[in-house]
């Protein structure tokens, strides 16, 4: 029998809503409904993460060499001095990300910002979540130091909690299959309910839930009472939650299941369709959309269709509120974004460009350029930018400012979302800033997030794509990028963006190479449709035919050229001074990538990267040489070490 469960998949993927911190006296007061978790966002039920508590513990270690050059020291810490917020079961080691896993600490991954040691793979530890924290640091002397001090190291634990939503204790409820939230750090959790307290009679109903905490049981329950708790898999148990169930087991309680998903609506009187699901028969159909009432009917077997509203649609994105009702006086609601925004400009962007409604358009861009860098940034060729102040501000109205000033210079930009706002799921900012942006001519595409899988971001794989599916459902006139600090978690983000921003922060042209070369290697198997390379400008390459050939790697092996400055800021205009022939050479560089025409790139021999191209009856040839050999390629062109070449046919 097709069962309720489904109806949480739907809802929260499709609707993407949160359910969090919510007083019992407020579920008191709102309807089954509404108890139920249907709405996208109440007062009672705004959402708070505040969830768990981290222990920080700073200290030193001072480290002997012992006579096998491993350093191994054990360090007892007492007594948490802050308490913070963090994800369960992460243990952050200087910079260096560990997980704990059966009370033995395993490396996830190491890079540490120290220059004198290196944490190996045979490290050991013990985690212990509570009281004192024991742990054994095993390190590798790389110099010829006979000490070492690990400074500002912390170590962090999670103690994990449940928290229970829906039911609360001693709840009465008309309802054979409830509905079940609760709320925890947990990707998966068991949800357990008996009608015994100790939970050792039978039946016993054990369902697993995975990433979502909410569970709507497809096993019917007889009145009377019942107990339920939830455990996560490393066995951490919510308290024991009473409630009363008073619906004969014969009562149909299934509401309509509504598959209604967030949409983008094109013309502004078109109607808004959706599937259901209900065994039995429809009673009413209403559409709530922006205190207009909306009617409805069905014009296919599970099929519903919604009038437009009588002005239609408007601009941006509202909400719409849709209840089905059954002959059993059961109510599916359900609550969706609806966007609109007439004569949106298309983006297409590829691993040759960007197509902005059909014109060719390579994006040669900087990070954090403010509105007085913007004519400075023009003279010099940059067409594509991105300011933080613009992307994690709350202020809609702030970073439409700044894309007026963008469109000033003629230039586009990227923008992005207020990351605690991000981490948060908060479906509702992210919405509101999509419409309060979306008709903007010089945003050309979302940025989601910046290092997401970094210890002090712990954004998980599903979280980001939950938002690019919003994104992309809201806003489908543009693509979303995406960047990691480490690249091999790029292929357990599958469906996460459109672009790959890749950072290529490296010393040497021979490395960017390199770094061009893994992450295409990673990006094997992915839908990514593009990828975005970044240097650093500056900092890593200074000498100008450094820093060009680095550009020209970049442009050759991606949809455009970003640069990350060393020095942000108001040393951005120093730094375009410095690099006069740079920015010349580049700027006459990028009509060539801009143009149409058949493309080629290859390697003929290694770390020489070749790029032929044919605009209209002439050819072009660059090739840049990592090496630092001369090399004499087949078409008889020499190139000299660490040279780059550009020939016109």
């Amino acid at each position: 029998m097709f069962k309720k469960k489904l109806f949480i998949t739907a809802f929260f993927c499709a609707f993407c809503v949160n359910i969090f911190a919510v007083e019992d006296s407020d579920l008191a007061k709102i309807s089954r409904h509404k108890a139920r978790g249907y709405l996208v966002k109440d007062k009672a039920f705004y959402r708070e993460k505040i969830l768990a508590k981290k222990e920080k513990l700073p200290f030193s270690i001072n480290i002997p060499k012992n006579s096998n050059g491993l350093i191994k020291v054990i360090y007892n810490i007492e007594q948490p001095q802050e308490v913070l917020k963090s994800r369960q079961n992460s243990i952050v080691c200087s910079m260096s990300l560990l997980n704990a896993q059966n009370n033995a600490l395993t490396y996830q991954y190491v890079r540490t910002h120290s220059k004198k040691f290196i944490l190996p793979a045979q490290g050991k530890g013990c985690y212990i979540p509570s009281g004192t924290t024991k742990l054994e640091v095993g390190c590798r002397i790389i110099d010829e130091t006979k000490n070492v001090k690990l400074r500002n190291a912390i170590v962090t634990y999670l103690v994990p909690q449940i928290t229970i939503v829906s039911p609360f204790e001693g709840q009465i409820i008309n309802d054979n299959t409830p509905d079940f939230y609760w709320q925890t750090f947990a990707d998966n959790s068991i949800l357990e309910i008996c009608q015994d307290e100790n939970f050792s009679a039978s039946p016993v109903f054990n369902y697993k839930v995975s990433k979502f905490q909410a569970k709507t049981i497809p096993d019917k329950l007889k009145a009377g009472k019942w107990f339920y708790r939830v455990k996560t898999a490393d066995n951490v148990y919510s308290k024991v939650v009473s409630f009363t169930q008073i619906a004969p087991l014969g009562k149909d309680c299934d509401a309509p299941i509504l598959y209604a998903k967030p949409t983008f609506i094109k013309n502004k009187q078109d109607s808004f369709i959706f599937k259901f699901y209900k065994d039995g028969t429809i009673k009413n159909i209403v559409g709530k959309y922006c205190n207009e009432t909306l009617s409805g009917k069905i014009i296919a077997p599970n099929v519903i269709e919604l009038t437009a509203p009588k002005g239609g649609w408007k601009k941006g994105v509202e909400k719409l509120r849709i209840e089905v009702s059954d002959t059993a006086n059961n109510v599916g609601v359900s609550q969706v974004y609806i966007s609109h925004s007439p004569n949106l400009q298309q983006v297409v962007w590829n691993n040759r460009g960007i197509k902005i409604d059909g014109i060719n358009f390579f994006p040669v861009g900087s990070y954090i350029v403010r509105k007085f860098e913007m004519a400075a940034m023009k003279e010099k060729g940059i067409n594509f930018v991105q300011h933080y102040g613009a992307d994690l501000t709350t202020n809609n109205n702030y970073t439409r400012q700044w894309l007026d000033k963008v469109a000033n210079y003629n230039l586009k930009a990227m923008t992005s979302f207020n990351r605690e706002r991000f981490r948060a799921q908060d479906f509702d900012f992210i919405a509101k800033r999509i419409g309060d942006l979306i008709d903007h001519k010089s945003l050309i595409a979302w940025y989601l997030f910046d290092e997401p899988e970094l210890p002090k971001h712990s954004v998980k794989s599903w979280e980001i794509k939950r938002i690019n599916e919003l994104v992309k459902a809201l806003d489908p006139s543009r693509p979303t990028l995406l960047t990691f600090y480490m690249e091999s978690v790029i292929p357990r983000n599958r469906n996460s963006s459109d672009v790959y921003v890749n950072q290529a922060y490296q010393k040497s042209t021979e490395k960017i190479l390199d770094e061009f070369i893994f992450v295409d290697k990673m990006l094997q198997g992915t839908p990514t449709t593009a990828k975005f390379n970044i240097i650093n400008l500056g900092h890593f390459i200074n000498k100008d035919d450094q820093a060009i050939n680095g550009a020209l790697l970049a442009m050759m092996q991606g949809g455009g050229l970003m640069h990350w400055w060393k020095e942000m800021g108001s040393k951005n205009n120093r730094l375009l001074n410095q690099h006069d022939k740079y920015w010349r050479e580049l700027k006459h560089l990028v009509p060539i990538f801009k143009a149409s025409g058949a493309t080629n790139v290859y390697q003929e021999v290694p770390g020489v990267l070749c790029y032929e191209k044919n605009i209209d009856n002439e050819r072009i040839f660059i090739a840049v040489n990592t090496t630092d050999k001369r090399v004499k390629l087949k078409n008889n062109v020499i190139i000299e070490p660490l040279k780059h070449v550009i020939i016109k046919y």
